[in-house]
């Protein structure tokens, strides 16, 4: 399976999540998970919001455009 998809389904299971929880649950360095969630968000699979300061980043299935796998 790949890296995406095992994102989507831990997404799917869990709503939403902040980046170094995905990391832990893919087993991935934070920095090759992060590279996917950007390149994710860029192409509109999820959806990133900041909280606080300094800014923790959570991450959710993009609800305007649903994924089919």
């Amino acid at each position: 399976m790949k890296i995406e998809e095992k994102i989507i389904n831990i997404l799917r299971e869990n709503g939403e999540l902040e980046s170094i929880s995905i990391s832990k649950e893919l087993r991935l360095t934070y920095d090759s998970t992060a590279k996917h969630l950007k390149k994710m968000t860029e192409d509109g699979k999820i959806e990133r919001r900041a909280i606080g300061k300094p800014w923790s980043y959570y991450y959710r299935l993009n609800r305007q455009k649903p994924i089919l796998i």
